[in-house]
């Protein structure tokens, strides 16, 4: 991941897994470098310098990973930019999943820009359990790369910031990004599938497809489901309580 402990960082996120780990390694990365701040100064300088905004959640059906922006966002004290601060494109009704992810993605880099952020980290993967899609990898880079070019020629001289856009997972699979949330410590109750049930009549849900996609990846790394615990103030990047995915067995 880009390691830039400078400037005010846009985390993008549907509220899942890779959005909770680009988190958290962006709030220890700025906690690196707040050398000498009080815990009250510290804790005022993360709300500060590390934004969370729902990302590609538009409709009424999105709002469970909304909320669970916000709860990610509390859970890691980080800021949250919520529904009053709205990307500058409004995405047409009619647009297909890619086109409404490009209108969007450039519209948060327009407001990461007035926002005076140094870096978007936008935290898609084009793999799945094991392996990669080599077209959606291109797709993201090529995607990320034009988007955040167009920003800064559409930006205003008054906002014009050098704007990175980082994809640090985006050649990763879901059993790597597994691995590193079972390192980290990273507290999955705080994903927005978390909650699904087993009863029959939820496992055709999205959420039940979530939670058993991402349980699937973390038991293939060694995740042992029985020693989920609750977790105190928790140490290196996984700073903050919730649910551990436990070590590996």
């Amino acid at each position: 991941m880009h390691n830039d402990t400078k400037g005010r960082v846009l985390i993008l996120s549907d509220g899942g897994l890779p959005g909770l780990i680009a988190a958290l390694y962006a709030r220890e990365a700025c906690a690196m470098g707040a050398g000498g701040k009080t815990p009250e100064q510290l804790a005022a300088w993360l709300r500060e310098s590390v934004l969370l905004l729902p990302f590609g959640l538009s409709t009424q059906s999105r709002l469970p990973q909304s909320r669970a922006v916000a709860t990610q966002a509390g859970t890691l004290g980080l800021g949250l930019l919520g529904e009053e601060i709205k990307p500058l494109l409004t995405v047409a009704a009619h647009a297909d999943d890619d086109e409404r992810e490009g209108m969007e993605l450039l519209g948060v880099l327009l407001l990461a820009a007035r926002l005076q952020c140094t870096r978007v980290v936008w935290p898609v993967h084009a793999g799945g359990h094991d392996a990669v899609d080599i077209d959606r990898l291109s797709q993201i880079a090529d995607r990320g790369l034009v988007a955040s070019k167009f920003a800064s020629i559409c930006s205003s001289a008054s906002t014009a910031v050098g704007l990175h856009v980082d994809t640090p997972f985006a050649d990763l699979t879901d059993r790597q990004l597994a691995d590193m949330a079972i390192d980290i410590d990273a507290p999955v109750d705080a994903c927005w599938w978390w909650r699904a049930t087993d009863k029959a009549s939820d496992k055709s849900s999205e959420e039940q497809r979530e939670k058993t996609r991402w349980v699937k990846s973390l038991l293939a790394m060694g995740w042992k489901s029985g020693s989920i615990e609750l977790v105190g103030a928790g140490t290196g990047v996984g700073l903050g309580g919730g649910l551990s995915v436990g070590s590996k067995g």
